[in-house]
């Protein structure tokens, strides 16, 4: 056998060996549900090329990563849809998965779900292969609960942006109030103290400590709550405006 033989031969086995870890389903199952029970009952390797400190990273093989969505795409076609991405998977960091993860709904002509499914991503370091590594899970997702999921959080953001609102007013309220010397006052960032002295727009001020760790604003909003502080007994000057009046007693 020729040297030239002998290089195809090496290198059409290499392509096989690349080829090997490709997952492959079949069309014949009842269901998208059998699909995913039988095809993608184990989780879809994917390692990311070797320059994954950067986000700029793609799949070593873009068919395993594509295989997923490739298969839901090709059975919601069978079911008369369409597939479209509905949220990304918040912890895949790589652009090029962005489309090929997180939530999926097979929509007919009048845009309405007739299932989803889920390509549940999570990622780690391959020391071996000296890049990180994203482990699909696909996962049948029910239509209510995904509904019934979006509205508590629309809710729970709305009740948060309510929240940050009412305490900014009360804030912004209360820093633009005289401040005497005794009284107890708080910032934005938790902290807290009480006024020594004045002199213009500026106080001094006796700290007492930090709520920590809490959002924001923690002071000003309605209803007392316990918490835990960093105690810090520094004295300082400060622009008045950056102050309110607050009660800070446990």
């Amino acid at each position: 056998m020729g040297k030239s033989a002998g290089l195809i031969i090496v290198m059409l086995l290499a392509g096989c060996a690349a080829n090997m870890g490709v997952r492959s389903f079949s069309m014949d199952r009842e269901s998208y549900r059998d699909l995913i029970a039988v095809d993608f009952k184990d989780e879809i390797r994917v390692p990311m090329t070797t320059a994954s400190y950067n986000n700029s990273a793609v799949p070593r093989s873009i068919d395993q990563a594509n295989v997923a969505v490739k298969a839901l795409s090709e059975y919601c076609s069978r079911d008369s849809g369409e597939l479209t991405q509905i949220r990304q998977d918040l912890d895949v960091q790589h652009a090029a998965m962005f489309s090929l993860t997180g939530f999926f709904a097979c929509r007919n002509t009048q845009d309405v779900e007739i299932w989803m499914a889920n390509v549940d991503a999570r990622r780690y370091y391959d020391r071996s292969l000296r890049a990180e590594v994203y482990m699909l899970n696909v996962k049948d997702q029910n239509v209510a609960g995904y509904h019934r999921d979006v509205e508590m959080r629309r809710r729970e953001s709305e009740a948060r942006d309510q929240v940050l609102q009412q305490k900014t007013r009360l804030f912004e309220q209360l820093s633009g109030a005289p401040k005497r010397r005794g009284d107890m006052i708080c910032n934005w960032d938790n902290e807290y103290g009480y006024v020594e002295d004045i002199s213009g727009d500026r106080v001094k001020i006796q700290m007492v400590g930090e709520a920590l760790p809490l959002e924001k604003g923690f002071f000003f909003i309605d209803g007392r709550r316990q918490f835990e502080a960093f105690r810090n007994n520094q004295v300082v000057w400060a622009d008045a405006s950056d102050w309110a009046k607050c009660n800070f007693s446990h």
